[in-house]
């Protein structure tokens, strides 16, 4: 819900904590590398969606998923880059 109202930090605090009690949860996962992407928090965002690729127990829903994750991941890479270059 609070993805959906923009609010990013209490939404990724209330996703690491549902991956503490539950860390298999591949929508959490999901979720919570967006909403560190959307705080500008890159390396967990890609590290958050690395952990939600490796879980291997997607849903159909997840599986459909995988597309846009990355087309997220490339676009963070990319980010990534650019923010390297210009601090360069």
């Amino acid at each position: 819900e609070e993805l959906g109202q923009g609010d990013y930090a209490l939404a990724a605090g209330s996703l690491e904590e549902l991956l503490r009690l539950d860390p298999l949860m591949p929508e959490a996962s999901r979720l919570l590398g967006l909403g560190y992407a959307s705080l500008g928090r890159h390396s967990d965002a890609l590290d958050s969606w690395a952990a939600w690729s490796r879980l291997g127990t997607h849903t159909p829903g997840e599986e459909a998923e995988i597309p846009a994750v990355e087309r997220l991941r490339q676009a963070v890479e990319t980010i990534m880059k650019e923010l390297d270059r210009y601090r360069d």
